[in-house]
């Protein structure tokens, strides 16, 4: 069975699609070409703009290499940018932290 994906989805998917389109066409590229070089055929590429779900996570990195932005990729899920997991971590924090008690049963001496 085929899912449909959430609408913020297809929006982020579009986005991409037109923003590789765009570095396209500012270098003067042809779909043709643009498919030549990331090893697609055009009808694929021309899915790659069109932020089509189906398309191959290798065939966008390709398209995003062939123009020079695959740091794009690196900071894709950094989990530095995570809120939710960050605030979830910090929730999970002890309310209070104690010193580790001394073989000696003293607070603070244990080395």
């Amino acid at each position: 069975m085929k899912r449909k994906l959430p609408p913020s989805v297809n929006l982020a998917l579009r986005k991409v699609g037109q923003d590789i389109e765009v570095g396209r066409k500012r270098r003067r590229w042809t779909e043709d070409s643009m498919a030549e070089r990331i090893g697609v055929t055009r009808k694929t590429y021309a899915k790659i703009e069109k932020g089509d779900p189906t398309v191959s996570w290798g065939a966008v990195a390709m398209a995003l290499f062939a123009l020079q932005m695959t740091d794009r990729l690196r900071g894709l899920a950094d989990s530095q940018a995570d809120e939710v997991g960050l605030f979830a971590e910090v929730e999970q924090l002890p309310k209070r932290v104690r010193l580790p008690m001394s073989k000696g049963g003293k607070k603070g001496d244990a080395q």
